[in-house]
C-alpha cells in the first residue's frame, strides 16, 4: 500500500525521511499521523502505540 492509498483510506501511517527531504515531502508529511527521520525512530513509535 502506498502512502497516498493509506492517507485516503483513514489508515495510521508512519513516514520514514531523512531531514534533506523534510521541504519536498512537507505536504505528505502533514497528512501523516507521524513523521520520523531513520528506521529507530519509528520502531519506537511503534512500541509506544503498542505498549
Amino acid at each position: 500500500m502506498d502512502a497516498t492509498t493509506a492517507i485516503n483510506q483513514n489508515k495510521p501511517l508512519i513516514i520514514v525521511h531523512p531531514t534533506e527531504l523534510i521541504q519536498a515531502l512537507k505536504e505528505l508529511s502533514n497528512k501523516v499521523n507521524v513523521t520520523v527521520e531513520t528506521l529507530p525512530q519509528a520502531v519506537e513509535v511503534l512500541a509506544y502505540v503498542f505498549k
